[in-house]
């Protein structure tokens, strides 16, 4: 994780056009990298893979916007981490190629992601068995327990049986199950607007 540094993107005529910064963009960097500094400068910047269908989709700007800030809170260390890097790289060109199942895209990745932080499931049960042990959970619903199994074995993307409180209840305890495997994972601000895109 690193914090960059973009000089006259404001000007009246900015080298860098706003939109090549929006989350999860794809870029090829040039930058001055001092090792005391917290922020980074930026040389040169440009898209390195373009993508063509998350800005002007509504629901898949939102998942950007919702894993960008999780990401965000998430990922604390300066080290290079390739596998993860390469894992999110190809997450986002899935949601930019994605024509259905947007709704379950990022639940889908979080499952996926969290074995590279250390603490994945591989099954329902598992994620239940933690949150009951914390305190933190009563039980999961059949539904929800059905899209969970659904969405770890990777059988769908498009599951038109999981209903918006369905994903809702999911999102949350998958949230939760974050938040005991990691530090600093509160509030997370786009978090409302995902869930009003259901």
């Amino acid at each position: 994780m690193q914090s960059y540094i973009v000089q006259g993107v404001r000007a009246k005529r900015p080298r860098y056009s706003v939109a090549l910064f929006q989350p999860m963009t794809l870029l090829d960097l040039v930058v001055y990298h001092k090792k005391q500094a917290s922020l980074q400068r930026i040389a040169e910047a440009k898209y390195h893979t373009p993508t063509k269908n998350i800005l002007g989709n509504l629901k898949k700007a939102t998942i950007a916007m919702f894993l960008a800030e999780l990401l965000t809170k998430l990922l604390r260390e300066e080290a290079p981490h390739p596998t993860l890097f390469d894992f999110l790289w190809q997450s986002v060109l899935e949601l930019d190629a994605l024509y259905t199942g947007e709704a379950l895209f990022h639940l889908h990745l979080m499952l996926k992601m969290a074995p590279y932080l250390g603490f994945g499931i591989s099954q329902a049960q598992e994620l239940e068995t933690q949150l009951q042990r914390a305190g933190q959970h009563e039980g999961l619903t059949m539904e929800v327990k059905r899209l969970l199994e659904a969405l770890l074995q990777g059988t769908t993307l498009n599951a038109q049986w999981a209903g918006k409180a369905v994903r809702r209840s999911l999102l949350a305890n998958i949230l939760k199950f974050y938040q005991l495997h990691t530090e600093g994972l509160d509030t997370l601000k786009s978090l409302k607007v995902m869930q009003e895109l259901g």
